[in-house]
């Protein structure tokens, strides 16, 4: 009774705050893929500029900055944050550099404009909220002539201002109206070569030309989908060498090619979210050699093309390489250890190695009355270790899907429905000991069960009595056959007997140990401890067979080791586990560093006395045998994971051995009262014990 209570204060006591979580170290990162990913993380972005050394500078208006990137799109830095300080901004739309690198722009949400040089500093702001001279309401784009004067479209007050460059009003043209040579909500702006002025006037859909002092020239254009025609323009630039103005045309998903006069040239670009495809495009910019740098901001990327509008490349965090990912989210293994991952929003499954080499995929959108073997938005999977048959819940196509492991089609079924063996969402899918399949049918809230060949046994609500919705979105059994299910809208495991009879809820809703923020993703070792992702707090969460917290690790980041809403998991004989880092598109293996855990392991076996101790009275004895003479490394760890002291790491002979443990750490301080572990490693296995420090 005594080691019990003890235990319970011990843990309770316990604060996990992020920075131990953060120096976690029972797992550590091992690789991850795809290993050159770049992360490119855009929210809406609206414009981009490239500098005199092909340095690309893209508006991330929904994260409130500015994003630096050199020509091979390896980023280079960042600045902005959200406010109305020096050096804050408010949804920034707009961007254009001089010809001496500096860099202006259209501080959209606090009505002002901002220079800056290449290394983000702040050199001048100009602007406040109004309709006066050299006052703005939501300015959305800037130019700079060949004398340096900026023009700013003041898109709120429906006309240009010309400023010098030392920040003096000029002067300003045109009002709102649809008339000849006015603006309604005017967008985008640029100049040539001749000082002559091209403005997007967005909601007359026509570009407007003028000389360097506002008089009106021509315009062309009208609201259509034909050549020559506009649905929503946003931005205009231009190829000075060819004098080629290149205008996005946002609604209609396209980018339209114009000589200086308005004869229209070509086209390029179509709705969807694939390569060279656009959902309301925004920005645009051409570089020296005449690449073609698009904002697609509905698809939250940038996309380059050659000056022909040919597809060269994408600087997205999503991809639709063979081994790249876009929103991946179930993840499972076969008897060989190979990695199969539900690669969603890419309709397909894709298998690796351990160790992430690419090897097949298989796949493609469909909707149910299209050929089987494809998907529409797949979430789940497993795998029968026992054929290696891979079995996939096709979500949006509401039926389960059966394959070789070779991507060779077995069989499926299911429907959309509510009835016995119907399907509303199925988002996950296990097997128990028997071969029964268990599904969560997220959106008719219950738990369906079948057999291999998918004939209907029997189902249960995962929505108890107290509970106003349940969405189960994750299912995983363990050796005993009891079944957990994740309940995202609820915050918590469920677990439940073989029988689906209701046995306890494990976590709540917070930010503490064994508490959650949407948890996504579960999966249970061969010990039967629980790992959940806790998809909200960006970190992995263990417990007991008992339901009982044991540790949590992980933060938010895109470095190794960290995660971005993680959504899949999946735990190795070894005790290494893959994690789905949806958010930042990859895959990451980390290393059990302190094995599987569990008391003791079977290779070897280890204990300590007196348990608890007083390291105030006496230390604790650690007792072991080994079976050669061998390396030994004993170290103790907090309940967190860190590591607290090395007690010894050398040479031991053959047999029984003891060392002792004084209960201080490396720094000879004195631990505090809680539960440690010491993990006993040797060539013959590794072992753990659990160590209860008491002062009392």
């Amino acid at each position: 009774m005594r080691k019990k209570i003890i235990f319970l204060i011990a843990v309770v006591s316990i604060f996990v705050s992020n920075e131990i979580i953060k120096a976690q170290e029972p797992f550590s990162f091992m690789l991850k893929w795809p290993g050159d990913a770049r992360i490119y993380k855009f929210k809406s972005p609206t414009d981009v500029a490239i500098d005199s050394n092909g340095d690309v500078y893209v508006v991330d208006t929904e994260n409130h900055r500015i994003q630096k990137f050199n020509a091979n799109g390896d980023f280079i830095k960042m600045w902005g944050a959200q406010g109305s300080r020096i050096n804050d901004f408010l949804a920034p739309e707009g961007i254009t550099i001089d010809s001496e690198n500096n860099i202006y722009i259209a501080d959209t949400g606090n009505h002002r404009i901002k220079k800056y040089n290449s290394e983000g500093e702040c050199s001048r702001v100009f602007g406040s909220f109004g309709s006066d001279k050299g006052e703005f309401k939501s300015p959305k784009d800037i130019a700079v002539d060949s004398g340096g004067n900026i023009f700013v479209v003041d898109t709120g007050n429906n006309r240009i201002q010309k400023i010098r460059n030392t920040f003096d009003y000029i002067m300003e043209f045109n009002g709102g109206g649809t008339t000849t040579g006015t603006f309604s909500t005017p967008q985008g702006i640029v100049t040539d070569i001749n000082n002559y002025i091209y403005v997007v006037d967005t909601n007359n859909n026509r570009i407007l030309k003028f000389d360097g002092v506002g008089n009106f020239i021509r315009q062309w254009g009208t609201q259509g989908d034909n050549d020559r025609e506009f649905n929503y323009p946003t931005r205009i630039n231009i190829n000075k060498v060819y004098q080629q103005l290149y205008v996005v045309d946002s609604d209609n998903t396209r980018v339209q090619v114009f000589g200086v006069n308005g004869s229209f040239l070509r086209k390029f670009g179509q709705k969807g979210a694939n390569s060279g495809e656009f959902n309301s495009p925004k920005g645009i910019d051409i570089n020296s050699n005449g690449d073609i740098f698009v904002i697609d901001t509905g698809n939250n990327c940038l996309q380059k093309f050659d000056e022909n509008g040919k597809f060269l490349e994408i600087w997205s965090r999503y991809s639709f390489q063979p081994g790249k990912f876009n929103l991946p989210i179930g993840i499972d293994r076969d008897s060989q250890d190979n990695i199969y991952v539900v690669d969603s929003n890419n309709h397909r499954i894709q298998r690796f190695d351990k160790n992430g080499n690419f090897s097949y995929l298989w796949g493609g959108k469909s909707t149910p009355a299209m050929e089987k073997g494809n998907f529409w938005s797949p979430c789940g999977i497993v795998i029968d270790r026992n054929d290696d048959r891979v079995y996939i819940a096709d979500t949006e196509n509401c039926r389960i899907q059966v394959f070789e492991s070779n991507g060779n089609f077995v069989r499926k079924w299911g429907n959309y429905g509510s009835s016995e063996g119907q399907f509303r969402s199925p988002y996950d899918i296990r097997f128990d000991s028997t071969g029964l399949i268990y599904v969560a049918d997220k959106d008719n809230q219950r738990i369906q069960v079948f057999t291999k060949d998918g004939k209907y046994q029997k189902q249960w609500s995962t929505k108890l009595t107290f509970e106003t919705y349940s969405i189960p979105v994750n299912i995983e059994i363990d050796s005993n056959d009891n079944i957990y299910v994740v309940d995202i809208s609820n915050n918590c495991v469920k677990m439940y007997g073989k029988n689906g009879n209701f046995i306890k809820k494990i976590g709540r809703t917070g930010v503490d140990k064994g508490e959650f923020i949407n948890p996504f993703g579960i999966d249970i070792d061969s010990n039967n401890n629980i790992y959940v992702i806790d998809n909200g707090n960006n970190r992995i969460q263990v417990f007991d067979a008992n339901g009982s917290w044991t540790s949590s690790w992980g933060h938010q980041g895109d470095k190794d080791g960290e995660f971005d809403s993680p959504r899949g998991i999946t735990v190795n004989s070894q005790g290494d586990i893959y994690i789905v880092d949806t958010g930042n598109q990859r895959i990451q293996k980390l290393k059990n560093e302190i094995g599987s855990p569990s008391p003791t392991n079977p290779d070897i076996s280890a204990y300590n006395f007196p348990n608890p101790f007083n390291p105030n009275i006496q230390p604790t004895t650690i007792a072991y045998s080994v079976g050669t003479n061998q390396p030994v490394t004993i170290k103790i760890y907090n309940i967190v994971g860190e590591l607290v002291k090395t007690l010894i790491a050398g040479e031991q002979r053959q047999g029984n051995c003891t060392d002792k443990w004084d209960g201080k750490n490396d720094d000879r301080e004195t631990v505090s009262e809680g539960i440690y572990i010491g993990v006993v490693k040797t060539n013959d296995g590794t072992s753990r014990v659990k160590i209860a420090v008491s002062k009392k």
